[in-house]
């Protein structure tokens, strides 16, 4: 299951800080994770028997790919992913990667999916962007629903902030072929707060002055 945040959400949630910011791709989803994930019990495996998180490890592609899609936002970043890997990416399952070093293997592929399937895309081909305004829940499933080829397995969360509701994440799950499937059943019924006649708010990334 690929997990993308909306950054814009996110920081009205949380105060980001410039550190994490200036380097995140201001229009796109923010990776969150790529999760492992059983039918029967989507939240687990977790916490897997691993080698410890080395940034060395990562290629100097994967790292810079990590600043731009993968930011903390409003904590470090590396710290982040140093926990999703603890968590999540030590139960990946890697049967199709030969690669002698998972943690490249696992962090370069979570990248790999987030671009293969770009939601920012998907919403863009609609006209769907970062705004103030609100839009319809309907507009912005359709266009992910078209991104994705007819799939409609996928699930949307939001958030509601001071009597407005706001999009926060895409949650998108995928067979080992990395092909979409429906996601489960328990993760379906988290897409609470969207739907309906409510206007949704996908507001754009407070970016700092400095980076604008």
């Amino acid at each position: 299951m690929c997990i993308r945040d909306r950054p814009g959400t996110v920081c009205l949630m949380s105060t980001c800080k410039t550190e994490f910011l200036s380097k995140k791709d201001p229009f796109s989803f923010n990776i969150h994770g790529l999760w492992p994930c059983r039918i029967s019990n989507p939240y687990t495996p977790q916490f897997c028997p691993a080698q410890p998180f080395k940034r060395e490890l990562l290629t100097s592609k994967t790292q810079t790919d990590i600043e731009r899609q993968w930011s903390g936002l409003y904590s470090s970043t590396w710290r982040f992913v140093k926990q999703e890997w603890r968590k999540h990416g030590s139960c990946w399952h890697r049967s199709k990667d030969s690669s002698s070093n998972v943690i490249e293997a696992y962090f370069s592929k979570a990248v790999q999916v987030a671009v293969a399937f770009n939601v920012t895309a998907m919403l863009e081909a609609k006209n769907i962007k970062p705004r103030n305004d609100p839009y319809n829940y309907s507009g912005i499933a359709e266009a992910i629903k078209q991104g994705l080829g007819g799939h409609t397995g996928f699930v949307l969360r939001c958030e509601p902030i001071n009597g407005r509701i706001y999009l926060l994440e895409l949650r998108l799950c995928f067979g080992l072929d990395y092909t979409p499937i429906d996601c489960p059943a328990d993760i379906m019924l988290e897409a609470v707060g969207c739907a309906g006649s409510k206007p949704i708010y996908f507001v754009p990334v407070p970016m700092p002055k400095s980076v604008q």
